[in-house]
């Protein structure tokens, strides 16, 4: 979930989203206009580089929220997605009504 900076915000444990483990649902209202990001890990990851470095950046990668969801994917991949990744990068948000 990301707030009207584009800030990462953690609410999941932090298990990869393909990974089959037991978890348990929550459910978590959210304001009209909440920004709701999800990305691969190409996005943030690079080969020889620690994870948290990227994870860092994804943090950081402040755009205005309110901005029309194309204008907020070009951004965020225009700043953090690598030219030569041997990774896929997919960034895809949706936003609350």
């Amino acid at each position: 979930m990301l707030d009207e900076r584009w800030t990462a915000r953690r609410f999941l444990d932090g298990t990869p989203a393909a990974v089959a483990v037991p978890h348990e649902s929550r459910h978590r209202p959210l304001p009209p206009g909440t920004l709701l990001p999800a990305h691969t890990d190409g996005l943030m990851e690079r080969r020889g580089e620690d994870i948290g470095t990227g994870l860092t950046a994804l943090t950081h990668a402040r755009v205005a929220a309110g901005n029309a969801l194309p204008d907020v994917l070009n951004t965020v991949l225009d700043r953090l997605a690598p030219t030569d990744s041997e990774d896929d990068v997919t960034l895809l948000a949706a936003r609350t009504r």
